[in-house]
């Protein structure tokens, strides 16, 4: 479910962009590791694409196929890692990706 933008205009838009771009330069950009190596590449352009003149679910569909087949292990409190999970990651997922989820 894409997020309402009653009030996203080309202001807004422009200072989200310079944003992200401030955040490439300074290699600071969240990039998920949820995204395979193909989406790495891809994502600086598509969030870019999506600030500019998408949304949230242009974003999702953008990523769709570019994510891992797995998750992969997390780092715990403790200093080791989780088990990684058995379940695949299936390509209607995307939008978990844009909403913080990893899994349905």
């Amino acid at each position: 479910m894409a997020l309402q933008y009653d009030h996203l205009d080309d202001r807004t838009r422009k200072l989200m962009l310079e944003e992200i771009k401030h955040d490439l330069a300074a290699n600071k950009l969240y990039i998920s590791d949820n995204l395979s190596q193909q989406g790495i590449a891809d994502y600086p352009d598509f969030l870019k694409a999506a600030a500019s003149y998408g949304n949230d679910s242009t974003l999702a569909h953008e990523l769709s196929g570019r994510l891992n087949s797995h998750e992969k292990p997390r780092q715990l409190k403790t200093g080791g890692f989780s088990k990684p999970p058995i379940m695949r990651v299936h390509p209607r997922y995307h939008g978990h990706l844009r909403e913080g989820r990893s899994r349905p």
